[in-house]
């Protein structure tokens, strides 16, 4: 079996990670309060940057000294002039960022400064990536069926709800560009920190920019893939946080877990256990994956891995199944029809998914012991817009029978939690809810099939295509409609 160099060995680690890593998760769902900055904002014209200068052309859109017009109006940045003391920080902070990832800009990176108030309202117009959000009514019918969230929900205006209070630095892949707030004349210690993540990201970009345009264009999709690009990118950018933090004196350590600590929103807590399990992934399975492979071999390892990708979350959870560059392997998608059904996204789950789901209503450690097993699977979802009916199918292989027999488990307890529908069946193979709807896990062996439907006829259809229903005829359920 292929796989990547051989690594050195493992380093010790001078600093806690994990109290990192919590920090990076704390940091990119901090509220910002409202301090205004010393200098007073400039025209939109005339941004400030240390990169390429900017100029509108007739249309009022920022264009590149190519030409090219880059984005509309309203996201043209209000920026603000730093003095020279910030401009210094910003020089020394872009050196560090080399210096501790081992690679140089190749053209240095276009940086805005912009007022607190200035930064949310452009992080309000910045497209989301959350989960889903490529295929909204589809993806809210799945979170619906699946009982992600109470009622179907408008997953655009749920995100942007979530990632409201973000008012810190950030990196706009798209524009390639760093985003700054400037609230005075210095950047505190947690200002500096925080950059240090956000022109990681940008160094990223410039030195590895086939890793960020696989991202881009996955972003938002339901599947799998672009959770485990993003946690080895957010996971790239927690390091260099880590290292810059290890070489910091004590104060200015306090300094950085104090101010994190007053930034902490709570209101992403309201949001659905599953959200905020895969919200958190990148920087936690994230960072510990980075920092495990740090470990074996320094910066070329993190330059293999960026050359490499991982293309499944559990390679992320999992890094010695990443290094041997195992791949889970593809299943075929199911022969199954539904008439009246006009849409159909597909994809791999993943062992995140599969966490996340579990863990929106059971134990958080029966939830990833029983998704621990995961070897392989593929999702099917059905969409009738006409109707607003979804039908949802997975296949899920596992590395062993017991680990199918746990993870039907998990399924069924879930199911339970979850539908608000009784059992119709409980047999050793196969369990079913029917109500409105219908829902339906078999195990044979290794492999876990499941059928959720908002329809019950619908799903019983797909069941029986699928070959998992018993012979017996099943009458038409009371109160549910052709």
């Amino acid at each position: 079996m292929a796989r990547l160099l051989v690594f050195q060995p493992r380093r010790v680690r001078a600093i806690t990670s994990l109290v990192l890593v919590g920090l990076v998760a704390a940091g990119c769902t901090a509220r910002r309060d409202g301090a205004s900055a010393d200098e007073s904002p400039t025209s939109t014209a005339a941004a400030i940057a240390l990169g390429p200068e900017r100029s509108l052309d007739a249309s009022g859109s920022v264009a590149s000294a190519s030409g090219q017009t880059e984005r509309p109006q309203e996201l043209i940045p209000a920026t603000v002039r730093p003095g020279g003391t910030v401009l210094a920080q910003l020089e020394d902070l872009i050196a560090i960022t080399e210096r501790l990832r081992g690679h140089r800009f190749l053209e240095t990176p276009v940086v805005r400064f912009v007022l607190p108030d200035e930064a949310a309202r452009l992080r309000a117009l910045t497209p989301r990536f959350g989960l889903g959000i490529a295929d909204p009514e589809i993806g809210a019918a799945v979170f619906d069926v699946l009982g992600v969230f109470p009622k179907r929900t408008d997953l655009a205006a749920f995100y942007e709800d979530f990632y409201a209070s973000e008012a810190g630095p950030f990196y706009n892949t798209q524009y390639r560009e760093l985003i700054v707030p400037l609230a005075g004349a210095v950047l505190s210690q947690y200002e500096r920190w925080a950059l240090i993540h956000e022109l990681t990201h940008a160094l990223m970009h410039q030195n590895f920019p086939a890793t960020a345009a696989a991202y881009l264009e996955t972003a938002g999709s339901l599947s799998d893939l672009p959770s485990a690009l993003l946690g080895l990118i957010e996971g790239e950018a927690v390091l260099v946080q880590t290292l810059f933090f290890a070489e910091l004196d004590q104060e200015d350590r306090t300094s950085i877990i104090e101010e994190a600590n007053r930034r902490i929103d709570q209101g992403s807590r309201d949001a659905p256990r599953f959200v905020q399990t895969v919200a958190r992934f990148p920087y936690g399975a994230g960072g510990d994956f980075v920092l495990d492979l740090f470990g074996r071999g320094g910066n070329k390892a993190l330059d293999q891995a960026f050359a490499n990708p991982p293309w499944e979350t559990d390679q992320v959870y999992n890094p010695e199944v990443y290094v041997k560059l195992d791949r889970a392997p593809q299943i075929e998608a199911p022969n199954v029809r539904l008439p009246g059904y006009q849409s159909r996204v597909s994809g791999v789950w993943g062992e995140l998914g599969w966490r996340a789901l579990f863990g929106q209503f059971l134990n958080g450690g029966r939830a990833d012991e029983a998704a621990a097993g995961w070897a392989a699977d593929r999702f099917e979802a059905f969409w009738d817009p006409t109707r607003g009916h979804v039908v949802f199918l997975a296949e899920i292989r596992t590395d062993s029978p017991r680990d199918g027999s746990e993870l039907a488990g998990a399924l069924i307890s879930y199911m339970d939690s979850a539908l608000g529908m009784q059992r119709r069946l409980d047999s050793q193979d196969l369990e079913e809810w029917l109500g409105l709807g219908y829902a339906a896990v078999y195990r044979d062996g290794s492999t876990v099939r499941l059928v959720v439907a908002s329809n019950a006829l619908n799903g019983l259809q797909a069941a029986g295509q699928l070959g998992i229903l018993p012979a017996d005829s099943y009458p038409t359920p009371a109160g549910v409609s052709r």
